[in-house]
């Protein structure tokens, strides 16, 4: 009996040591250098700088355009903003509400909300 179980623990340590051996990452997702851009910083660090910087862009706009859109407008696309994925897109939807306050300057159409 005392050799069985001297022959089992041995088994478990060996065991242990085998499955032990295995490689072990525990790297974090930002050290990854496919995640990181040229100057280091992560792209998730890059797309919340970037969606910052819309936000103030578009608050800018709703200032610049008073009377020519609406806090509402701004809030919509403030949303709309803050769903997409990639720095183009946030890009493209600033832009979009810029053109659109544009146009209606140029055109001398107030903002009406129904």
């Amino acid at each position: 009996m005392k050799k069985l179980v001297l022959a089992s623990a041995a088994a478990l340590v060996l065991a242990g040591a085998v499955v032990g051996t295995g490689e072990v990452r525990a790297n974090s997702y930002s050290a990854d250098s496919r995640y990181l851009t040229q100057n280091g910083s992560s792209r998730r660090d890059m797309l919340r700088a970037t969606k910052q910087n819309a936000k103030l862009q578009i608050s800018n706009i709703r200032d610049s355009y008073k009377g020519y859109t609406s806090s509402q407008e701004a809030r919509f696309y403030l949303i709309e903003m803050m769903k997409k994925r990639s720095e183009e897109e946030v890009n493209k939807v600033v832009s979009q509400y810029e053109e659109l306050c544009k146009s209606r300057w140029e055109k001398d159409e107030s903002f009406i909300a129904y």
